[in-house]
């Protein structure tokens, strides 16, 4: 075990990863998923796993970890227990300590165990400013300690949720553990739904969403990606480099990516594709869920879903064009005269940017540190604030139609 896992688990993992002594030694698995469960039924493990199981050979077993859970704020159980009953009637338990139990040889489902955290009984419950952060930490933080203690075999751990469909090909990549310096797999996904409103107003926030991932990478930030919480493996190590999912009601995936994309490489794959229930939610205060709540509220009265103009991300992308060319000393001495647009330079100076130079950049001499100081202080949280500042004062939003357009250019 690397001193950085040992110091991980001795100091911020969640107390769930004492309780794991006894644990079964004939029970190895080959991956790993987190599934945080709120409010969800049992129809999601038959959703979760219909595509996959076929394409599972025989001898190899996947562990779902399913943190169900609820906030304290609310007292209602009955989804909660009515969803553990369900294991309980239909698997054989393997293991129980505290609020930890362990089922398999459930029918239909004989490639996978399921190990069950009681996150919603009585003091159980999270704190509910935590919330799904929190789930998600802890069945991340459980994944931690069964890899080193040779229980998992691969060394990702593959983070989903209680909405989804796993294709055929999920663990197919990567096939080995050679991708060292790649903190994190983000895969491609796609929301699909009966109901023609909600799908319709879903399609357009996932419209969105990639074109803001598009025009970040088309920019050449190291933040275009998808952040999906749903759609993500995580690289054990580097996992803990970063102290594990922030503790928050919302944004986590998000928040956790900003600090991988500083550790290590985000790698896109686009050749796996999970597909996403389109559903309205309420179960986290923003986010996907709320988003189309409005966006249907919007074409309901017939007004325009807008989003972010086109405009901002060309003042992003000649930012990073104009970091990646000069020196660090040249940066430092010009940048207040002739580098940027006064647009771009009251955006930087609003986030800080003569601070960035007086503290950091002007101790680096070398240009690849200096992008990699650049990258770390301008990060995916900055950029966001940058873009929303450019919006606020100068290129109000537009139709996403309008953006989806521009998006298409070549």
């Amino acid at each position: 075990m690397s001193n950085i896992v040992q110091k991980y688990l001795k100091l911020y993992a969640e107390p769930e990863v004492q309780l794991l002594d006894g644990f079964p030694q004939d029970l190895p698995y080959q991956n790993v998923v987190v599934v945080p469960c709120y409010q969800e039924s049992a129809d999601f493990v038959w959703n979760l796993t219909q595509s996959l199981t076929p394409h599972i050979p025989a001898s190899t077993k996947i562990l779902v970890i399913v943190i169900i859970n609820q906030p304290e704020t609310d007292d209602d159980e009955t989804p909660q227990h009515t969803l553990q009953c369900f294991f309980e009637q239909r698997g054989t338990r393997r293991f129980n300590r505290n609020n930890l139990s362990l089922y398999s040889s459930i029918s239909g489902l004989s490639p996978f165990d399921f190990l069950l955290v009681d996150r919603f009984h009585g003091q159980r419950k999270l704190p509910a400013k935590q919330g799904v952060g929190l789930a998600r930490k802890i069945g991340c933080d459980i994944a931690v300690k069964m890899g080193i203690e040779k229980h998992i075999t691969s060394h990702w751990i593959y983070s989903t949720d209680g909405d989804v469909t796993l294709p055929a090909n999920y663990f197919a990549q990567p096939l080995s553990n050679n991708t060292e310096n790649t903190s994190a797999l983000v895969f491609n996904f796609h929301h699909q739904g009966k109901n023609q409103s909600i799908d319709q107003a879903t399609q357009l926030y996932e419209q969105a969403i990639k074109y803001f991932r598009d025009q970040l990478q088309q920019a050449g930030s190291p933040y275009g990606y998808n952040t999906l919480g749903s759609t993500l493996a995580v690289s054990r190590e580097h996992y803990c480099m970063v102290r594990g999912f922030p503790k928050r009601s919302a944004a986590e995936d998000f928040y956790l990516l900003n600090k991988l994309a500083k550790v290590g490489q985000i790698k896109s794959v686009d050749d796996i594709t999970i597909l996403i229930q389109s559903r309205l939610s309420n179960r986290v205060p923003f986010g996907t869920g709320p988003a189309v709540q409005t966006i249907q509220q919007k074409i309901q009265n017939n007004i325009d879903y807008t989003y972010y103009a086109p405009m901002c991300f060309t003042h992003l992308r000649e930012l990073l064009c104009i970091v990646s060319e000069l020196e660090p000393d040249e940066f430092c001495q010009e940048y207040q005269h002739t580098l940027f647009t006064p647009k771009t330079l009251a955006a930087l100076k609003s986030l800080g940017l003569e601070k960035f130079i007086q503290h950091t950049a002007t101790q680096i001499s070398d240009k690849q540190n200096f992008i990699k100081a650049f990258h770390d202080w301008f990060d995916g949280f900055k950029t966001l604030k940058f873009i929303r500042y450019l919006q606020e004062r100068d290129y109000p939003p537009v139709p996403i139609h309008e953006c989806l357009t521009y998006n298409k250019r070549p």
